[in-house]
C-alpha cells in the first residue's frame, strides 16, 4: 500500500477538524468576536498562517516533492504543482520564514484569547497537516524533522 493511501484516515481526520474550524470561525464572526472589517475573514486569516507553515515544512529540505504538494492540495483544496509551490516559496520565502519564526506563536495566542478550545483545535490541525505532509513521501528528512519539532515547541 502506498504511503498516501495509508494516510487517508489521518487526512480525513484533518479535513473533519478543518471543517469544524471553519464553522467555528463563522460563529466567531457572527458573534462579533472577530473584526472582519479590520482583519478580513477569520478563516482566511488562520488558513494563511497554516498554509505558510506547511509551505515552510515542505521547503525545509530544499526539495518540493510531488507527494508533499499532493497532501497540501488534498487537505486544503488547492491545485498547486510542485513548480508552482517552488515559485511561491522563492518569491515569498522570506515572509513565510518571518511568519513561522516570529508571528505564529502570537497568532495562536490571539486565537486563544478568543476561544481556548478553538485555539487547541487549530494547534491540533497544524500538527496534523505537518505530520501528514512530512511523512507523505515515506521519508522525513532531518530538516523536516527539525522544522516539525520547532513548530511543536512554539505552539
Amino acid at each position: 500500500m502506498k504511503q498516501q493511501e495509508q494516510g487517508i484516515p489521518a487526512l480525513d481526520g484533518f479535513r473533519l477538524n478543518y471543517e469544524k474550524f471553519l464553522t467555528a470561525c463563522d460563529a466567531q464572526e457572527l458573534e462579533g468576536r472577530w473584526n472582519v472589517e479590520a482583519d478580513g475573514e477569520m478563516d482566511a486569516w488562520f488558513a494563511n498562517d497554516m498554509i505558510c507553515t506547511v509551505i515552510r515544512l515542505i521547503a525545509a529540505d530544499g526539495d518540493v516533492k510531488p507527494e508533499e504538494v499532493s497532501y497540501l492540495n488534498d487537505a486544503l483544496g488547492f491545485d498547486y504543482t510542485p513548480d508552482q509551490l517552488r515559485e511561491v516559496y522563492r518569491t515569498a520565502g522570506d515572509r513565510i520564514e518571518v511568519l513561522f519564526e516570529r508571528e505564529l506563536p502570537g497568532t495562536i495566542e490571539r486565537l486563544r484569547s478568543l476561544d481556548p478550545d478553538l485555539a487547541e483545535l487549530y494547534r491540533t490541525m497544524l500538527l496534523q497537516i505537518c505530520d501528514l505532509v512530512a511523512g507523505s513521501d515515506g521519508h522525513i528528512a532531518a530538516e523536516e524533522r527539525q522544522t516539525a519539532e520547532r513548530l511543536r515547541a512554539m505552539i
